[in-house]
């Protein structure tokens, strides 16, 4: 217990980077750790409401972006993969990727380069 009370707190700089590592801002990125992904999805302070299906498809769009401009082994879409897993139903992610799979996903736009 005393050495829990020496224990010095993380600096400033430790808390930013580690905040924002998932984000794609030029830090020290760790790889994606998925240690949270066996419990909620984290919270977003854009969607504070119980309807979670906009961040849900928020989730969605922002992974498909970030594999076609990244690359399907690209860690930190993994972020957003497991987000859109735990909040989505299954129902909406298999429709989802048929149609992403058709090119007829209305919110996935044309000019994303694939990688």
């Amino acid at each position: 217990m005393a050495d829990e009370a020496t224990k010095e707190a993380p600096s400033m700089a430790e808390r930013v980077k580690n905040t924002l590592a998932w984000t794609g801002i030029p830090v020290a990125m760790p790889a994606y750790d998925a240690g949270w992904a066996k419990g909620a999805a984290p919270f977003d302070s854009r969607f504070p409401h119980q309807n979670q299906l906009p961040n849900c498809e928020r989730n969605y769009i922002d992974y498909q972006r970030c594999i076609r401009l990244k690359g399907e082994d690209y860690p930190n879409c993994n972020y957003f993969k497991a987000s859109y897993l735990q909040l989505c139903p299954k129902k909406y992610v298999s429709e989802w990727d048929e149609q992403v799979e058709a090119g007829s996903y209305k919110y996935l736009p044309d000019n994303i380069p694939e990688h």
